[in-house]
């Protein structure tokens, strides 16, 4: 079994970050590359915000993430492999904090 790593969580939350951009929904991959595995994270997700004001700007931050469906496959050199995936590390990572 493969152990996702607490940097591969960071990756895969940034990139999603990056995909999710300032919808409120996504579904779509993230590919992420070790050099041990190759993970893809396919997701379906609402996305919720909260909006904030500051004296020069309104923005958003994403305050949840709620997966209606979400799959994360593991390959290495001898085919796909079992992993322990736990998409609430992705979520805490997404959620902003103030």
């Amino acid at each position: 079994m493969i152990t996702i790593d607490s940097a591969t969580y960071r990756e895969i939350a940034n990139s999603l970050r990056s995909q999710i951009a300032d919808t409120d929904y996504y579904s779509g991959s993230i590919h992420h590359s070790t050099p041990d595995y190759d993970a893809t994270l396919t997701s379906t997700l609402i996305v919720y915000r909260s909006t904030h004001t500051a004296p020069d700007r309104t923005f958003t931050t994403i305050s949840d993430v709620v997966p209606v469906w979400w799959s994360c496959s593991t390959t290495t050199d001898e085919g796909e492999r079992l992993n322990d995936f736990d998409f609430n590390r992705v979520r805490k990572l997404l959620i902003d904090r103030k």
